[in-house]
């Protein structure tokens, strides 16, 4: 082919000199050989074209064969890869099927096991069922045979039990809590024999060798016989009690009649104070703390006569100082009776570890024995003591109270304010019998005398204050005591001196709106002991419980006390 080509290429020249100037052979056919080199020019091109095309189809079979090679190889590869999983699958089953033929075996062992258990567990329930059937039916049997008696007897039984457990609770009840009168004869006896050890060795005798208490059960066990004759013949004890009064002396004490100022007699006083939580201590004494549970006495009292919180607070004294001074517990009554128709009750109103509070139970204060047991520790007689004050400062008023009247004060602004005492509703008769005595109350002649401010020396200025003085001196310590803003009044006065108080003292007035309960009246000392001072009536027996609380929240201090 290249070849022709080169041919082609050459062939010009001699062909052209074939040709004339006009360009056109000098003979015929020059027609038939333009036609020749077109066809040979075509016929070239496909000889070409088909031998490219063929040396093209041989190439693309030659990467044919190539590939089907490597899917050859591939397939091998995954053939030999699938017989090697089949026999490793094969090898796996075999050793799953050995294990769980061995499971299985096990688990019917257990199983055959369970079936053998599960027989033996219905034949044994079936014969208790077989025996509790016996049993109702036995059972059934015995109630069909009881009688209409036996029933009646049942019933009788279950009365007396219930009626025996009555009897097992009184009896319970009264022999936890000794009659005041027997504590009172036993502490007396007691007292006696001491007396008579020191009076005998005082003379240089030898002691008595009988054995005291067998000799007291004696003398107890007659007193009892004899009680119990009195409660029948109805006999008092009168004439005993000037029997006693007559052959006893007082005996003498150690305590002085005015306190100790001295640290360490002021630290066996209990100073109460609040704790980290707002909460007011509780006094203690001798391992208790505060009030003890409520005991009950042998006799129902219907009468009980009507006092003042204060007045019974007084009475109270002569039980605590007695208790006290003879290490014995003692039970005082809890109940009192305020005005003419409302019972109160002290446990609800005080804390104090020194007595028992107790209902129907019977006052012994008026007793021989009690006046035996408590010489040298009447509030007479200890008044303003040391001891006195180790007895008061652990009678305080309740949790309750005590919050009251915090929120009393925190309510109306008397931080800082003043508080009087001002005594009415018929008080002025009253000062009639003490314009006779002349004797004024304990709190002032004992704790106040040559020491607190007094602003009259006119007995009717003292006892019972005009509505006039009471503006005019009260005006007239206020112009002087700027620090004074408010005024706290303890009073019982009508509304209508109220109305004209409010309207002409210079500083704003306030007093406690209910005063006609034990807890009122409570509520209203405590409230006056904490105002920054305090203005009293020295024969008012309410403005004495002031006083005590008041120097007790001073720590004895009288900076700030006066007296009308």
């Amino acid at each position: 082919k290249l070849q022709f080509l080169y041919f082609i290429g050459t062939q010009p020249k001699r062909t052209m000199a074939r040709f004339g100037p006009g360009g056109t052979r000098s003979g015929s056919g020059g027609g038939s050989v333009m036609m020749f080199i077109v066809g040979f020019i075509i016929l070239s091109g496909f000889l070409l074209f088909s031998y490219k095309l063929g040396s093209m189809g041989e190439g693309h079979h030659h990467s044919r064969q190539l590939e089907l090679k490597e899917n050859q190889r591939v397939l091998r590869k995954q053939i030999q890869d699938c017989h090697d999983n089949k026999a490793r699958t094969e090898e796996h089953r075999r050793k799953s099927d050995s294990r769980s033929s061995e499971e299985l075996r096990l688990l019917k062992e257990q199983n055959r096991k369970m079936e053998k258990q599960n027989d033996e567990l219905s034949k044994s329930n079936d014969e208790l069922e077989r025996k509790n059937t016996e049993c109702v039916e036995e059972a059934e049997a015995v109630r069909e045979i009881w009688s209409e008696k036996d029933r009646v007897n049942a019933q009788s039984v279950k009365k007396l039990a219930d009626h025996h457990t009555v009897l097992v609770k009184n009896s319970t009840r009264y022999t936890n809590t000794k009659g005041m009168g027997h504590i009172l004869l036993d502490t007396s006896l007691r007292k006696l024999y001491r007396e008579q050890q020191k009076l005998l060795q005082l003379l240089g005798k030898p002691n008595s060798t009988e054995d005291f208490e067998t000799h007291l059960n004696n003398l107890l066990g007659k007193w009892e016989k004899a009680e119990e004759f009195d409660s029948h013949t109805n006999v008092g004890h009168a004439h005993d009690q000037s029997e006693f009064q007559q052959s006893h002396k007082k005996p003498k004490t150690n305590f002085t009649t005015y306190y100790d100022k001295t640290r360490e007699s002021k630290s066996k006083i209990f100073f109460q104070a609040k704790d980290a939580n707002g909460v007011y201590a509780k006094p203690t004494w001798n391992g208790r703390t505060g009030t003890n549970k409520l005991v009950s006495g042998v006799l129902d009292m219907d009468h009980i006569d009507p006092l003042p919180l204060a007045k019974v607070l007084r009475k109270l004294y002569d039980y605590a100082l007695c208790a006290m001074g003879n290490a014995d517990i003692f039970s005082y009554p809890t109940h009192f009776r305020y005005g003419t128709e409302k019972i109160e009750s002290l446990v609800d109103v005080l804390e104090t570890p020194l007595l028992n509070f107790c209902k129907d139970c019977k006052p012994q204060e008026t007793t021989g024995v009690f006046r035996l047991a408590c010489q040298g520790f009447s509030t007479q007689e200890q008044y303003g003591s040391i001891f006195f004050w180790r007895m008061r400062s652990r009678i305080r008023f309740s949790s309750s109270v005590m919050a009251a009247a915090d929120e009393f004060i925190s309510g109306n602004g008397l931080e800082m304010a003043m508080a009087v005492r001002l005594k009415r509703n018929g008080f002025d008769k009253e000062c009639e019998t003490q314009w006779k005595t002349g004797v004024p109350q304990l709190a002032f002649t004992r704790l106040l005398e040559g020491t607190a401010q007094i602003f009259s020396s006119d007995f009717e200025k003292q006892c019972y204050p005009s509505e006039a003085h009471v503006i005019q001196t009260l005006n007239a310590h206020v112009a002087d005591n700027k620090n004074i803003e408010k005024i706290y009044f303890s009073t019982d006065a009508s509304e209508e001196e109220w109305s004209s108080l409010s309207q002409q003292i210079t500083v704003p007035i306030v007093r406690l709106p209910q005063m006609d309960t034990a807890h009122g009246q409570a509520v209203d000392m405590a409230i006056s002991s904490k105002c920054k001072s305090v203005l009293i009536n020295r024969f008012d027996v309410t403005s004495s419980q002031i006083v005590e609380l008041t120097l007790l929240e001073k720590k004895l201090s009288h900076r700030g006390v006066m007296v009308w």
